[in-house]
């Protein structure tokens, strides 16, 4: 039902101007870029330097005549680096630990001493109710921090949440008749802090990442590819998770925080900082490996922007064009 309502928004957003000036047709892919960055001023100086980034990183983009399927995708050094960068957000959203918190709460909360059904589904709607506001929170934490920098320091709390609701754990089924409330109240609130803590980072990363760091020619595979990996390791662990729940109770939550610890070591070395760039800059990062800038002719065609250092001073509202406009 909350896709039909969806597709009614549809007719009311703005076609991509990247996909447009892809299309050749440029006078409205100019006048998209102007609507957001300019109140729709064709005329504006910041306006026409971003399109023309658009328009030079689109031509350079075809100039190099690359096979864009997926093994030509793969046998291109820098775009086999974004596609793997850009899908494995996908794979570390689903092994973080969130399947077990989503999928099978009521298993986890047995094994912390809540056993009464009607506490299950109490828990299970306010864990829901209290997921939106936070990941409604982390749009703007990986805005201001940047989404490297987010993912790391969210993944390492997803550790040390994962290692207390462990312990906890351990210790309640040592001697479950006589385990304290604080102990059960305690370890469902470290349950709650994970879930948030989660929200906060990987609800958007997993939507807003993969696109930004793909290219125009290589998006919708760099998409695709994470929706796999997904779903992939989503279902694996839908169906392991049960299983070791039951054979090894506690020492699930270490073995997935050790997963995390790889994870933030993962994201440390491999990932690329994007905060405060635009598609175009994101495209000479990899293109260039960081080392150097390109210079794109602004819109009077004597001024240059370079990828490290922006010539024309933008307004504050174009910071935002790489997430409203993503492809």
């Amino acid at each position: 039902m909350f896709s039909v309502f969806s597709i009614g928004f549809l007719p009311f957003i703005p076609e991509s101007p990247r996909w447009l000036a892809y299309r050749g047709h440029h006078e409205a892919a100019q006048l998209a870029v102007a609507l957001v960055s300019s109140n729709g001023n064709i005329e504006d100086p910041a306006s026409n330097v971003l399109y023309e980034q658009i328009v030079k990183g689109i031509e350079l983009e075809r100039s190099q005549k690359l096979n864009m399927t997926i093994w030509g995708i793969v046998k291109d050094p820098v775009a086999r680096r974004r596609l793997l960068i850009g899908s494995s957000t996908g794979i570390f959203a689903s092994t973080a630990g969130n399947v077990i918190a989503t999928f099978y709460l009521g298993a986890e909360l047995k094994t912390a001493g809540i056993t009464n059904i009607k506490s299950q589904l109490k828990a299970n709607i306010v864990l829901n109710a209290w997921c939106l506001p936070c990941a409604l929170a982390g749009t703007q934490f990986i805005s201001r921090w940047g989404r490297k920098s987010t993912a790391i320091i969210t993944e390492a709390l997803l550790v040390a949440c994962l290692l207390t609701i462990g312990l906890l754990t351990k210790k309640y089924a040592e001697d479950p008749d006589h385990a304290s409330k604080a102990l059960v109240y305690g370890n469902v609130a470290v349950m709650f802090l994970f879930q948030g803590i989660y929200s906060v980072a990987w609800t958007p990363l997993f939507s807003l990442y993969p696109p930004e760091i793909a290219n125009f020619l290589i998006r919708t595979h760099t998409v695709a590819v994470t929706q796999l990996g997904q779903n992939l390791c989503g279902t694996i662990l839908v169906l392991v998770t049960p299983i070791a729940l039951q054979s090894i109770g506690w020492k699930m939550y270490i073995i997935n925080a050790s997963w995390d610890v790889a994870m933030v070591a993962l994201i440390w070395y491999f990932w690329v900082e994007i905060k405060g760039k635009s598609l175009e800059e994101i495209d000479t990062i990899f293109d260039t490996g960081g080392r150097q800038s390109r210079s794109i002719a602004g819109a009077d065609g004597k001024r240059d922007i370079v990828a490290n250092s922006t010539a024309v001073e933008m307004p504050p509202l174009l910071s935002g064009l790489r997430q409203v406009l993503p492809t």
